[in-house]
């Protein structure tokens, strides 16, 4: 394995023989920033990791990293990236990514992940939002494995789970609660959301998106993880899990409890590595994976 295609990569050999590549891949004024994890030894699968968007690839980015560094540490390579527009990847020219465009660099992230690795993509995880783009990219591959974390179902829910939780956490800090949202983003063509600017162009581009759309109806194996305050699986996800169970896909859900909302940034640090909820996902998300790979 070499550093495959990117530029400006940065090497990070660990302790244990496996490393770390971080930099910027694609073509030029439109590369993303992306780390690959790869294991001591040649890799038994190769997985791409689909982040979140905006302040929610925020709250998952250490549980990301962590997870990354699990799956390599169980033998699998793995890259997670940035969508442009976001992060520390390049800008887009509206400055707002889309669906095309976040599809656009998870495909571009996958070529480097296979340069590295040695071998295709053997699963996608998708987290959030990142689950439909995940999903897009498997949907013409039949087989091949996607874990959902907190799926967003509909590219429309999302966005009103989003303003949603924008409300509550103005409420709580006792300011206006979202006197932007009285009109359409259509008409405002952006606002702020946890100090991130969301625009028209992100939201138009997912408002009729949906996990079951972008999947196809190839079955394939799914772990679909709920991060949630509630004891049992929401019904929105049981139903979904019952309707691709019922066309023959081997779908496996897990339940992750925590005491507070998935979106919710504490106002104190936390050190994700002692938080049990994170140490539970990882484990299912990992365990998930070696089963899949005994099983093809």
């Amino acid at each position: 394995m070499d550093g495959g295609s990117g530029t400006g990569l940065a090497v990070r050999q660990l302790s244990g023989g496996g490393r770390e590549i971080g930099g910027f891949t694609g073509p030029a004024g439109s590369k993303i920033f992306s780390v690959a994890h790869l294991p001591a030894g040649p890799p038994t699968g190769a997985v791409l990791l689909c982040p979140a968007l905006y302040s929610e690839q925020l709250t998952n980015y250490r549980t990301e990293v962590l997870l990354t560094r699990a799956l390599a540490s169980s033998g699998v390579a793995s890259v997670r990236f940035q969508y442009r527009g976001t992060g520390n990847s390049d800008d887009l020219p509206d400055r707002h990514p889309t669906f095309a465009t976040m599809a656009e660099d998870a495909s571009v992230a996958e070529e480097w992940l296979a340069d590295l690795a040695g071998l295709p993509a053997t699963a996608f995880i998708g987290v959030r939002l990142g689950s439909l783009v995940a999903a897009h990219a498997v949907a013409a591959r039949p087989g091949l494995g996607l874990c959902c974390i907190e799926p967003a179902l509909e590219g429309s829910r999302w966005f009103r789970e989003l303003t949603r939780a924008r409300r509550t956490a103005a409420l709580r800090r006792a300011r206006d609660a979202a006197a932007d949202d009285v009109r359409s983003l259509e008409e405002l063509g952006e606002f702020d959301a946890f100090g991130f600017r969301v625009g028209w162009p992100t939201a138009s581009s997912i408002r009729e998106r949906t996990l079951e759309g972008e999947l196809g109806a190839s079955p394939r194996p799914v772990l679909l993880v709920q991060i949630a305050v509630a004891a049992e699986l929401r019904r929105d996800l049981a139903e979904w899990a019952d309707r691709w169970r019922e066309g023959g896909a081997p779908v496996h859900t897990v339940n992750v409890r925590q005491s507070r909302s998935w979106w919710f940034v504490p106002d104190a640090w936390e050190i994700e590595e002692q938080r049990p909820e994170t140490v539970e996902l990882i484990d299912a998300v990992v365990s998930w994976l070696a089963i899949e790979r005994v099983a093809s």
